[in-house]
């Protein structure tokens, strides 16, 4: 099918994951989700080899870029995909290059404030709860840490110290004056379900 809004605003609510790819484009694609959403993909192949590590590339949500948009970010990816440069490998070497108190900020912004399966915006309950959680307890722990840093065995050893109450303290707040945070079994489960969505 031809990607365009029309279409894509017909399309309903698939049982499973859906892909479906541009009938002009090759490789410019549609996720859609069960639950509705839409995400704008490129997939490809670095060098255009059978025999290269497929590679898929979020472009964006359907929503919030148009189709003509996600096309013509598809045509850059998948040109230099053909030149022999991986984008989704650049994408992930800058974010792994990040510190972890630098990827907090982006995910702030950005990926705390909508469900990631929905794209629905989330309370803002919700929202403040789990940024409190990022930055009470991840930040001091290991915000000065880089993210390609990180091993199976720190995301562990920061869960021991959160449910143990090493990252418990008192902070100055904004409106309510002064904050006690607190850790304990169930603040460092919540809180490294979180991490490990951060992460990814």
């Amino acid at each position: 099918m031809k990607l365009i809004k029309r279409n894509i605003d017909a399309i309903e609510k698939p049982e499973k994951d859906l892909y479906l790819f541009d009938d002009d484009l090759a490789g410019f694609g549609l996720r859609v989700y069960p639950t509705g959403r839409k995400v704008f993909i490129a997939q490809y192949r670095v060098g255009g080899g059978r025999g290269s590590r497929q590679r898929r590339y979020t472009l964006g949500v359907f929503g919030k870029i148009t189709a003509d948009e996600a096309r013509t970010k598809a045509k850059d990816v998948l040109a230099r995909a053909h030149l022999g440069e991986d984008t989704a490998e650049e994408r992930d070497k800058v974010r792994r290059s990040q510190t972890v108190a630098q990827l907090i900020d982006a995910w702030s912004v950005d990926g705390a404030l909508n469900n990631r399966r929905t794209g629905v915006r989330r309370k803002q309950v919700n929202i403040d709860q789990d940024i409190s959680l990022a930055n009470h307890h991840i930040r001091p722990l290991v915000g000065r840490r880089t993210v390609e840093s990180l091993a199976k065995g720190d995301i562990q050893r920061v869960r021991t110290q959160i449910a143990t109450g090493e990252s418990k303290t008192k902070r100055k707040g904004r409106k309510r004056g002064l904050i006690k945070v607190t850790g304990g079994e169930g603040t460092a489960t919540r809180t490294i379900r979180l991490f490990s969505s951060i992460l990814s």
